[in-house]
């Protein structure tokens, strides 16, 4: 017979183990530690989209993608210029990898709150850099150094395996990106 108090301890471990695996399409099933929150709850799910129009000028990308920010009072109206101007001083140093940037500026250059948009446009585009050009735009506002950290940790999660990075390139929806995201 066992004893009451260990099958208690062991259901109510087991119950923790169980909320802290996450199952995907009932497949696959990844870790998550207790209290970690997922890449989908921490990214405001406005400043996500697919954009319908071309950028012939990386400013323009640029403007478009913290227009969301700023909309969403994630950034004053001056950080696009600061990232562009950023950009003239410094070259391209956002660019990750090919197809992939990550926009963005100093704190004081106009960051009112953290926050991460993903935008994907339908043409690379080229802003120089020896990476090539991009079309998944990952537009950061940071209030410091640290507070983005697990955004950051979470999307390097997904960016690493290429399939994801093939069909975030890929979406035509906002609806694509999101079920992309729901794993991480």
């Amino acid at each position: 017979m066992i004893d009451s108090y260990y099958l208690e301890r062991f259901v109510t471990t087991l119950g923790s183990l169980r909320s802290d695996l996450i199952c995907i399409d009932n497949r696959t099933i990844k870790y998550k530690p207790k209290g970690t929150l997922m890449l989908y709850d921490l990214i405001d799910h406005d400043l996500i989209d697919v954009v319908n129009h071309n950028s012939d000028a990386w400013e323009d990308a640029v403007k478009t993608t913290t227009s969301y920010l700023e909309k969403k009072g994630y950034v004053t109206a001056n950080y696009a210029e600061a990232i562009i101007q950023s950009t003239y001083d410094n070259g391209p140093y956002y660019v990750l990898c090919p197809g992939i940037a990550m926009p963005h500026a100093r704190p004081e250059a106009g960051v009112l709150k953290t926050g991460l948009g993903i935008h994907i446009f339908p043409t690379a585009i080229e802003f120089g850099s020896d990476l090539g050009p991009a079309n998944i735009l990952l537009t950061l506002a940071a209030t410091d150094p640290d507070t983005h950290i697990e955004v950051i940790q979470a999307l390097s999660e997904m960016l690493v395996d290429e399939e994801n990075i093939a069909r975030l390139t890929a979406a035509t929806s906002k609806n694509e990106v999101l079920d992309i995201i729901k794993a991480y």
